[in-house]
């Protein structure tokens, strides 16, 4: 008998595959945990107990056990190939298509490099670009410190460029905006953003969200998906872009003659990295986001595609037609290894949640949050939900129903125990539908001042 924990919770299901989700753009922990199941297969179990789920392989049937724990293995191998794009083009697709690098020199680079210059009045170095005004100000996509810091007052002086008077922020990504402080105080200029990425990097405590900036950013001017905002004589085009990350923009306008999309992370050269930025469940990204992105690319069909990390490239429609491929049949790998048989309800840490997801409070004070409960399955749901208090609050409770695709959000009273102590105190949220305990990480989080 084996009793095998979450190593799997059904012949090629896994209970909560987001704990795989070591790094964004590789299979560290997919492959990892394939490699566990086969070892487990070699113990030839005749049952397994998994932690979550019911037992495999009942008296009379012989070898059931092994071949859940290979089936399951394979699954996520599948899994762990299709997060690369580059070995989708490569390896299963084959004789992938060609197209160049803007600026080679730049690829994988952090912004440390000399300036490469694309065209008359456009440069970029690591993530950061900077497009210059044909009266000398300055706009900066996606400045990174320390390195901008350094980087963009020497370009300014070998150019002779002006003040820089717009940051815009890709996505909600530290290493896309955290030179951004250092200009404000500097230049004072204006930080434009799509509202979705403004939501984390504005509020960095409002969500669970991985690489942010503790710092709170000041955002002057939040653009909605498809709207327009001009810049001296530039015009540029907003677009909800979601792919390595929920918060993710693209924008859109014409440098020197040349139709220009920024994509952020979203898409690398395929010789760059994996391709892509990755998705992870922790990022509240997927392969549907980056089917509908690879999409609305080929819809905009720019020629240069001014993608981060040095992998401005040319556009090929040929490669997007792929990448939206490959998103279909990473959503349909990701998909077989969840027990709902949909990737975003089990690959998601978020369908329950709290915003905020950290709070200041004092001992025996109340404060106010809203429970979040996500639904993207095709039936209703009853969820119970219990805030878990360790006896240093009171445990509270909540029933939420919550309909197909639907999202229900609850204002909801955190009473803070009277003996709380003076330190970050993190209290769990569980999650039951009909008695079983659903996956997810869902907790409220409680900085008590001494």
């Amino acid at each position: 008998m084996l009793f095998a924990g979450d190593a799997l919770a059904s012949p090629g299901k896994m209970w909560s595959p987001f704990t795989t989700d070591w790094d964004h753009w590789t299979d560290a922990g997919l492959r990892p945990a394939a490699e566990s199941l086969r070892k487990l297969a070699k113990l030839k179990p005749d049952v397994i107990l998994p932690a979550h789920g019911d037992v495999i392989a009942p008296a009379g049937k012989s070898g059931e056990a092994v071949r859940a724990l290979k089936q399951t293995a394979d699954a996520l191998d599948e899994v762990g190939f299709l997060k690369s794009y580059e070995r989708f083009t490569r390896e299963r697709r084959k004789d992938p298509p060609k197209y160049a690098f803007l600026a080679r020199e730049q690829a994988g680079t952090n912004g440390s490099k000399p300036w490469s210059r694309l065209s008359k009045n456009l440069w970029v170095t690591g993530n950061t670009y900077v497009l210059e005004s044909k009266d000398g100000p300055c706009l900066v996509v996606d400045p990174w410190d320390p390195h901008s810091a350094k980087q963009i007052p020497k370009l300014r002086k070998d150019e002779g460029l002006g003040k820089i008077e717009v940051v815009l922020c890709s996505h909600a990504h530290f290493d896309h905006y955290d030179g951004a402080y250092t200009l404000l105080e500097r230049e004072k200029p204006q930080v434009w953003t799509l509202d979705q990425v403004a939501l984390p990097i504005a509020e960095p405590f409002r969500l669970w969200a991985p690489f942010l900036d503790a710092r709170p950013l000041t955002v002057h001017r939040q653009l909605r998906d498809g709207e327009t905002a001009r810049w001296r004589e530039y015009s540029f085009r907003f677009h909800f872009l979601p792919g390595q990350t929920l918060y993710t923009m693209g924008v859109e306008t014409t440098i020197d003659g040349k139709k220009c999309l920024f994509t952020a992370d979203n898409f690398f050269h395929h010789d760059l990295y994996s391709g892509t930025g990755g998705w992870m469940g922790l990022n509240r990204s997927g392969p549907r986001l980056y089917e509908a992105s690879a999409r609305k690319v080929l819809q905009i069909a720019p020629e240069w595609v001014l993608a981060e990390h040095g992998s401005a490239m040319e556009f090929s429609a040929d490669d997007f037609r792929r990448r939206v491929e490959w998103a279909q049949f990473s959503a349909r790998a990701a998909d077989a290894v969840c027990p709902s048989g949909q990737y975003r309800q089990d690959w998601d840490p978020h369908h329950v949640h709290m915003e905020p997801v950290l709070h200041r409070a004092k001992a025996g004070d109340t404060v106010q949050g809203e429970l979040v409960v996500e639904n993207v399955l095709p039936r209703k749901r009853n969820l119970k939900v219990t805030l878990q208090g360790r006896g240093l609050t009171a445990n509270q409770t909540w029933d939420v129903e919550v309909v197909p695709g639907a999202t229900v959000r609850k204002i909801v009273a955190l009473t803070q125990g009277a003996k709380l102590p003076a330190k970050r105190n993190v209290f769990v949220l569980r999650v039951e539908e009909n008695g079983r305990v659903e996956p997810g990480d869902a907790f409220v989080a409680v900085d008590v001042a001494e």
